[in-house]
Order: structure tokens, then C-alpha cells, then sequence
């Protein structure tokens, strides 16, 4: 029987969510109202102007019913209106988890970015608004706008039921499944609206009400689509090994990508003895820019097939510096992952890629992966989350952070 790979996650949802739930329920797990008994700061005002006005929302404290009402009317203002570029900066230990959703969707259909600054706490709910954050770009039209520092703490768990101690009857829990099914189906829409990796998100939907799973690694928070502040940012020439690392997490963070099954041992050997090409060629956009063409292995089936990584860098690329906030995105991308091509040689993939104008266009699989843009920043790049992907996915975005800069 064929199935489509995307169930495979979403049962396992299913089947984390109705336990966790119904047997919150049935365990009379205390709360209720004193869940909530902190008061939920929300402050907001225009900074900036001209092409740099932007209105900023601050919410701390609880994710409490009636938060993305009172966000919603704050954007509904007509002096909020008449600001293009929104954001709101996130402060919370969580709350309700359907408040959280009705904010993501909030920030999503509205264009508002979402921050984590560095050092705060975004948690359970928050985590869930957090996701949500996205801008309208001239060209790409809406696209994720999440920010988190390098020393940020973004954390998940499952939704979970907060009742008194008591004995409860039958219809208890069956109103626990009905609440654990709503929670489901809204997991899956909220993903599949803000094209988050549902199989991530899945893993993170594991731990229980008073443990977390903690976006907090280069992997996770590339799979998710996170611009992470506070790092250095991309090489302006990066070595073969950055061009592997960055290739390597493109391959695996795209969205139902599957590595060609090879024993770990035998995959190494046959990577290492494969060559690497370098070419130059010339630059087909505006600028005139030559670019370095990258041709180099990245994974490999039991037949010897491999699947080749075209990497291009801009030959004139300014130099790479430290991603600050204020400063503007270049003009041009820099670096360009073309994709993924499926032959035995390198000199047949170049070959293809000479002989096709549109070069990119012969790749079985493109390089695309979720990526954002900072908020922040004074003209958003919704490529910027991208710079992540040359460090390798098990590194700690808390050993990435840096000293602020000084100017």
C-alpha cells in the first residue's frame, strides 16, 4: 500500500496529541484560571521614519485568552495601518495554545514579523505565535519574517489540558478527545499555512506540560525557517568544505527530501574518492557579475549514482561582515545553490549545465529550503535565514554568538 509521506509525521501527531491529552484530563492536571493570574503586558508605538517607520508591539507575560484580540485592535488602528513594516517583539513563558495559533495566523495574514530578542524566552504557546511571523516582499509576495538570537530560548511541547482534581465522567472525556482532535487539525493547518516542516514540528510536540524541546541548533532552526541574529554572516568566499556543509543542509532540509540509502561507511568512502569541479562562468543578470561554479557530491545510492550539488558564487561578492539589524541587505545574492543534478561524473553535470542556458532548470531537485527574513533589517532579505546553512546542522546557535558589535 502506497502512502503519502506526510501522513507518516501527522500520525504520529495524532497519536501524541489524543494521549497527551485525554490523559491530562483523566489525571485532573491542576490550573484552569491561575494559569493565567499573570497580567499580559502589551505595549506598542511607531519608531523610526520614513522608509524605516515601522510599528513595534511588545507582548509579555502570558499567551492568555483575549491576546490576539488586543493585538489585532492595536493593528487595527488607523495610524497602525498607515505604517507598512510591523513587528512584535515576543516575551513569554506561554499560555493557551489556541491563543497561540489565532496570533501566528494574526501575524501571517496581517505581515507583521515576529522577534525573540537575544537572551528572552519564547515557550509553549509564544513558541507556536512565533512562527507566524511574516512580511510582504515586492517580489516574493508574503514571506516568513521570524527572528531569534543566538542565545534566544524557543521551546515547544504538546497542548495540554489544565483542570482541578476531581473525578470526571464519561463526557469529560470525550470533551478531552473533542479538544484533542481540535488541537490536531489546528497543528496541521497552522503548518501547512506557514510551510513548516511537519515532520519537525512533529518532534518538537513530544515533551510534555513542564518539559520542552528547544529550537537550538542549526538544523532545527533552519528546517523551521529562523533568521538567527547575533552570528557571522555568510562567507564571501566560501571554502569547499562551507559549499559541502551548505549543500548537505539544503539536501536535508527540504521539505520530503530523503537521502539515497547507503551504508554510513560506504557513503564516506565513495564521497571521498568523487572529485570536486570549479569553473568560472559568466554572469546572466544585470550586474555582469562572473560567477564560480561548484560541482561536488553530496550523496550517493547503491548504484553509484550520485547526487551532484551545483553551488555558484558571486566572484565579486562584497565582503562578508556581521548581520546587524540596521544594516540594508545587498542588492544581489551572493551565493546561489542551483541544485541537485543525478549522474555518475561531475563532467557530465558540467556538461548539462553548459549546454542548458537556464541551467538551473536541469537540476532534479531544486536547493529551495525554508528560509526568512529579519524584520528588523532595514530593507528585509528573505533569503538572510539562508547564511545558516554553512555551518553544520549539529552546531549550537548558542556557540555561533558574538560579541556585539561596536561602531
Amino acid at each position: 500500500m502506497n502512502l503519502d509521506a506526510r501522513m507518516i509525521p501527522r500520525a504520529l501527531v495524532i497519536r501524541r496529541v489524543l494521549v497527551a491529552l485525554v490523559t491530562a484530563v483523566c489525571a485532573g492536571v491542576a490550573g484552569g484560571a491561575e494559569a493565567f493570574a499573570a497580567e499580559t503586558t502589551i505595549g506598542h508605538e511607531i519608531r523610526g521614519a520614513g522608509a524605516l517607520e515601522r510599528l513595534v508591539i511588545e507582548v509579555e507575560g502570558p499567551i492568555a485568552p483575549g491576546t490576539a484580540d488586543r493585538v489585532a485592535a492595536i493593528l487595527a488602528e488607523p495610524r497602525s495601518r498607515a505604517v507598512r513594516r510591523k513587528l512584535v517583539v515576543l516575551r513569554s513563558e506561554g499560555g493557551a495554545w489556541a491563543e497561540g495559533v489565532a496570533l501566528a495566523r494574526l501575524f501571517r495574514e496581517d505581515h507583521v514579523g515576529t522577534v525573540i530578542p537575544d537572551g528572552a524566552r519564547c515557550l509553549s504557546a509564544c513558541a507556536i505565535a512565533f512562527l507566524g511571523g511574516a512580511l510582504e516582499d515586492p517580489v516574493h509576495g508574503t514571506v516568513a519574517a521570524r527572528a531569534m538570537g543566538a542565545t534566544s530560548r524557543l521551546g515547544f511541547h504538546a497542548p495540554y489540558l489544565t483542570l482541578r482534581n476531581r473525578m470526571f465522567l464519561i463526557t469529560d472525556v470525550e470533551r478531552a478527545y473533542t479538544q484533542a482532535v481540535e488541537s490536531m487539525l489546528m497543528i496541521f493547518s497552522l503548518a501547512d499555512d506557514l510551510e513548516v516542516d511537519t515532520k519537525l514540528l512533529t518532534d518538537l510536540l513530544v515533551s510534555g506540560e513542564d518539559t520542552f524541546e528547544f529550537v537550538d541548533s542549526v538544523g532545527e532552526a533552519g528546517r523551521l525557517g529562523i533568521y538567527v541574529s547575533g552570528i557571522a554572516g555568510p562567507p564571501a568566499t566560501p571554502s569547499t568544505e562551507q559549499i559541502r556543509t551548505y549543500c548537505t543542509n539544503a539536501f536535508d532540509w527540504k521539505r520530503g527530501a530523503a537521502r539515497p540509502a547507503l551504508a554510513p561507511g560506504e557513503a564516506r568512502a565513495a564521497l571521498s574518492n568523487a572529485p570536486v569541479l570549479r569553473e568560472r562562468v559568466a554572469g546572466e543578470d544585470a550586474t555582469g557579475a562572473g560567477w564560480m561554479r561548484t560541482i561536488l557530491p553530496i550523496a550517493v545510492d547503491a548504484r553509484g549514482a550520485y547526487d551532484w550539488c551545483v553551488f555558484e558564487t558571486r566572484l565579486d561578492a562584497p565582503q562578508a561582515g556581521r548581520l546587524s539589524p540596521s544594516r540594508a541587505a545587498p542588492p544581489a545574492r551572493r551565493h546561489v545553490c542551483r541544485g541537485f543534478v543525478r549522474e555518475r561524473r561531475a563532467e557530465a553535470v558540467a556538461a548539462r549545465m553548459r549546454d542548458a542556458p537556464a541551467g538551473w532548470r536541469i537540476a532534479e531537485r531544486d536547493c529551495t529550503f525554508p528560509t526568512a527574513a529579519d524584520p528588523r533589517a532595514a530593507r528585509p532579505d528573505p533569503h538572510a535565514s539562508a547564511a545558516l546553512a554553512f555551518h553544520p546542522a549539529t552546531t549550537a546557535l548558542a556557540d555561533l554568538a558574538r560579541e556585539p558589535e561596536t561602531r
